[in-house]
């Protein structure tokens, strides 16, 4: 857990007496150690520097400074899961690959008329469901243009009352859901939008009867987040030519295709995504 991982690493650093040879972990976990708890592999990304890593991934690894103190391991983002049942409710001329938030409203307000009355839709919003990473990187970049800076203003009164009325087409059980693949394979919700960690093992039963796309796009365009994993090495690590070796190991293209086959994480290096991967994955891959 991200507590236990922040003491820990902590408390060794400062007391000298450091286990740890690498660490992995989100950008965000790994950037309350830096630069003072982390040791410069700068020389280690120059050696690494053709293996095709974003500009983006290769400046949050720097911290604000001149020196680079993670190696990009692994990535992910978010995308939404339907059931093909569901895209006969689609409103009139939408593209399921390219909706607007009103399309997706108005997709879940007919496919819960169609149903009864009983909604088919279904967001994370239980105690570790990631519903404020909704909010955070999708709705507000979507309705206002930005994040912070646009936090109180006419746009954001906008989007708070999109989400509003777009909960009330939600399973009322989406309070408790964490991993939106659970609900999906028992056919409690028939569309979610989730980390795609969260949504591999959906498809796994029934490939052919789900589709994924990318999330929609509001009046500013499409917000998306982007989830970055590092390796790092704590400052003062035993072994520390061993941990550079171990991370340019995890560099590989063919391990990080493993990585992503296993856990639904995409490599930070350039390689070319195979054909043969679970049904989840291949659907994540293609959204």
């Amino acid at each position: 857990e991200p507590a236990a991982f922040s003491s820990r690493i902590t408390a060794e650093v400062q007391a000298g007496k450091v286990t740890a040879g690498v660490i992995g972990a989100l950008y965000g976990e790994l950037a309350q150690f830096a630069p003072d708890r982390l040791e410069d592999l700068s020389d280690l990304a120059q050696k690494l520097s053709g293996s095709g890593y974003t500009q983006d991934m290769l400046d949050l690894a720097k911290f604000g400074t001149n020196k680079t103190y993670f190696i990009p391991w692994m990535q992910a983002t978010y995308v939404v899961c339907a059931n093909k049942s569901a895209l006969e409710h689609l409103p009139s001329g939408a593209d399921v690959n390219n909706l607007t938030y009103d399309q997706f409203l108005a997709w879940a307000r007919e496919a819960r008329a169609r149903n009864g009355n009983r909604p088919v839709f279904g967001i994370p919003g239980g105690p570790k469901g990631l519903l404020h990473r909704f909010v955070q990187g999708y709705l507000y970049p979507s309705f206002t243009g930005g994040q912070i800076t646009t936090f109180r203003s006419a746009d954001a009164v906008t989007m708070w009352e999109y989400i509003k009325e777009l909960w009330t087409y939600m399973v009322p059980a989406s309070t408790t859901f964490e991993f939106m693949q659970e609900p999906l394979a028992s056919n409690q919700v028939q569309v979610a939008w989730d980390h795609v960690a969260r949504l591999a093992d959906a498809p796994n039963n029934a490939p052919n009867d789900f589709v994924m796309v990318p999330a929609p796009r509001g009046p500013k365009g499409r917000g998306y987040m982007s989830v970055l994993a590092g390796l790092a090495i704590p400052k003062g690590a035993p072994r520390i030519e061993d941990g550079k070796a171990l991370i340019e190991a995890l560099s590989r293209p063919n391990v990080q295709i493993d990585v992503l086959r296993q856990n639904a994480f995409f490599p930070a290096v350039n390689a070319q995504i195979p054909n043969n991967l679970p049904a989840g994955i291949r659907l994540e891959a293609t959204a």
